[in-house]
């Protein structure tokens, strides 16, 4: 249930704590648009979803359904996250707290701003189920640098399209130039300094789905966190793990996605996607 690495730990003598764990739930509202609007939901022959209003498009997905891969991917992006919210505000700052630790053990920290409006499939915030004008995107975020000082007051705005031939817009603010610059698509693929993250590792998963391939794997024993019991978490300088969290095991399903050959080509412009 756990990684290479963090097992390499355990075996030279890190212990944690497996604590009861908890379903996390979702607000009547959204339980009440899977109702009203799952009948209405279908796919397209390139992973398009057609006539999704609100909710959970697909809340009855078979084991035996051939579609099952694609139809989970799904799930989870219309997956109840709020309509409007900032990320980060269980903090007392209401910003994300991001430490980077180097393998010399020293630690870089960033504090970020993250503001998300989904403009579809909205079931507790005016206007519902979508907001008017903005039938034709499905969020919009904005994250802005707060700290450190040489890239404080860089800032994105990422707007993602229902129709799926049309790609993201990321445009960024570089207050060095004080420029806005609209970023070509492939910039969701590269790494945000200093990690390995990229653009589509944001929430779990946040590519576009009809870019990629899903196998369903099954079900499978995952040892997480999901039940946070202290908001920021608490932590040891220099270690990744929080120190005073206990663990639970959670029941997961895994995909293995991977991306569609057309993606793969190179443009006539000669970026890579």
């Amino acid at each position: 249930m756990v990684g290479e690495n963090l097992l390499n730990r355990i075996k030279q003598g890190y212990s944690l704590q497996i604590k009861q764990g908890r379903s996390m739930g979702v607000p009547k509202e959204y339980n009440a648009a899977t109702g009203r609007y799952s009948g209405e939901a279908r796919l397209g022959s390139n992973g398009e979803l057609f006539d999704y209003v609100a909710g959970l498009p697909f809340p009855d997905v078979h084991f035996s359904d051939p579609q099952i891969g694609l139809k989970m991917a799904w799930n989870f992006y219309w997956r109840w996250l709020g309509d409007d919210y900032k990320t980060g505000g269980g903090t007392g700052r209401g910003k994300i707290i991001r430490y980077a630790i180097e393998k010399d053990g020293s630690e870089r920290r960033a504090d970020v701003l993250h503001h998300t409006i989904k403009t579809r499939g909205r079931v507790t915030l005016d206007s519902k189920p979508v907001l008017d004008g903005y039938e034709h995107i499905d969020w919009m975020q904005l994250r802005a640098d707060e700290y450190p000082r040489d890239t404080a007051g860089t800032t994105t705005l990422e707007m993602r399209y229902a129709d799926p031939k049309r790609e993201d817009d990321l445009y960024i603010y570089v207050p060095s130039i004080r420029r806005v610059r609209r970023a070509p698509p492939i910039q969701r693929c590269a790494t945000i300094a200093p990690s390995e993250f990229n653009f589509d590792d944001i929430n779990s998963f946040g590519g576009k789905v009809t870019d990629f391939n899903y196998r369903f794997l099954g079900r499978s024993k995952m040892l997480g966190n999901l039940a946070q019991e202290q908001i920021p978490f608490q932590r040891k300088s220099g270690d990744y793990l929080p120190s005073k969290e206990n663990w639970e095991i959670v029941e997961a399903y895994g995909l293995e996605i991977t991306p569609k050959r057309s993606k793969l080509l190179l443009s006539s412009e000669g970026y890579l996607f």
